[in-house]
């Protein structure tokens, strides 16, 4: 089943309430913030486990230890990577059939043609704002056939997502206690996908990336550079913890940008400790190699970088 949405998380939403999700799910501790707010806001539980330091994404043994535990997974590819993980899904479906498996595709390449693993129930791709193919708007989705999926109509408050990052910014920092309130941040807007346009994008994008990465790779220094299958959404480095607030600073200061991506979520939501997810937010840097990146700006960071590190 082909679903599509204004963005992934309402696609989520929608999952999650149209079938009436019993039980807790397993989140990655690196997940973007919107993602444990859409399973609060659905009312599902949620537990956090911490990454592999290999891949980057939800560590496979803890959630092969918990599949009678708990009712599924939603499994990040951390920064767009695109390893094969159908083994480790296989594993999961052989101990429990009926655990469900979200492969959040987010940050990787969309792709409309897209055939359905028979392990995965939920396929998400987005195209809004900051992802590979930036369209500013739209997601879309694959559902195997015995799931259902309905439009949920939602209360909406502008300023509620806003409140949500505020507060939880403030927990993250240490400044106040995150409490979990009711936030109705997930609009109704109608969204149908422009295919035709999605695939002129893809072409400009990958170009595009292709000649800002082959900078970094050349000016940069091996040692920092994270492998090729984790730098298609954006070129990432590892930095000293203790140079990475300086490098940051360099850069804006110039007008140049970069940016810290993903903080862990375990401790603030659920006074959880994930150390392999704490310790890559503390040395990483993504460096932009959109379109709204030239190739100038991408010369220009890493000369600021090679000065710094």
């Amino acid at each position: 089943m082909f679903v599509q949405d204004y963005r992934a998380s309402k696609i989520l939403y929608n999952f999650l309430m149209s079938n009436n999700i019993k039980g807790r799910f397993l989140l990655p501790a690196n997940v973007c913030a919107i993602v444990p707010l859409v399973f609060h806001y659905a009312n599902v539980e949620f537990d956090f486990v911490d990454i592999q330091n290999d891949n980057l994404c939800i560590d496979q043994q803890q959630i092969l230890d918990k599949t009678k535990d708990y009712a599924g997974v939603l499994f990040v590819r951390t920064y767009g990577t695109e390893i094969n993980f159908e083994n480790f899904f296989k594993s999961i479906k052989e101990q429990n059939q009926q655990f469900i498996i979200i492969d959040d595709c987010c940050l990787c390449l969309p792709n409309i043609d897209c055939q359905l693993s028979e392990n995965v129930d939920l396929k998400l791709y987005s195209i809004g704002y900051a992802k590979q193919v930036d369209l500013k708007i739209g997601a879309f989705g694959f559902i195997r056939n015995d799931f259902f999926y309905k439009e949920i109509n939602t209360n909406y408050n502008s300023s509620d997502y806003d409140r949500y990052q505020n507060e939880l910014k403030k927990g993250i920092d240490g400044k106040a206690i995150f409490i979990p309130v009711h936030y109705d941040f997930l609009d109704n807007q109608t969204f149908n996908l422009n295919v035709e346009m999605l695939f002129e994008k893809i072409d400009s994008v990958i170009t595009h990336k292709n000649n800002l990465n082959n900078i970094y790779q050349n000016q940069l220094p091996t040692s920092i550079q994270f492998d090729s299958e984790f730098q298609q959404w954006r070129f990432n480095i590892f930095v000293n913890v203790h140079k990475k607030d300086i490098i940051l600073k360099k850069l804006f200061d110039e007008k140049l940008f970069a940016s810290s991506h993903y903080l862990s979520l375990s401790n603030v939501w659920k006074n959880q400790e994930c150390p392999n997810a704490t310790g890559l937010s503390k040395q990483v840097i993504n460096l932009f190699n959109d379109l709204y990146y030239t190739e100038e700006n991408a010369l220009a960071t890493c000369k600021i970088i090679n000065q710094n590190i």
